[in-house]
């Protein structure tokens, strides 16, 4: 347990939860973290058996794609903002605008959220 509480999967998804907790209560935009809830359900980092029954699950839309934080970074690599997207390719309604990279933040969240597909 202890080297699972260290490890960088369990460091993104603290990240995550953090990050959407923060977007509903400064932003007031709510993010569907369940499907890094399914993360800690499935846990497919144990074994090759648990990674098959959370990507079937995935592909069989009975769970949603987990979030990744992404951050942006300024010319001198300084990262001035973080924001939440799919992890999974293939999760969006439609194409992310062209000038996705320049909305402020709390815009580029909002996008995101309406834009991503849930699970059926």
């Amino acid at each position: 347990m202890k080297e699972l509480l260290r490890s960088p999967e369990m460091e993104r998804l603290i990240e995550v939860f953090w990050l959407a907790d923060w977007y509903e209560s400064s932003l007031g935009i709510s993010q569907d973290t369940s499907g890094n809830w399914a993360v800690l359900a499935y846990k497919p980092w144990g074994s090759i058996i648990r990674r098959d029954a959370y990507d079937r699950a995935l592909d069989e839309n009975r769970i949603s794609p987990s979030l990744n934080v992404v951050y942006r970074k300024d010319g001198n690599g300084n990262i001035f903002a973080m924001e939440l997207v799919p992890n999974d390719g293939g999760v969006y309604r439609r194409k992310p605008p062209k000038n996705f990279e320049e909305l402020e933040p709390s815009d580029a969240a909002q996008w995101v959220s309406d834009n991503v597909k849930s699970a059926a």
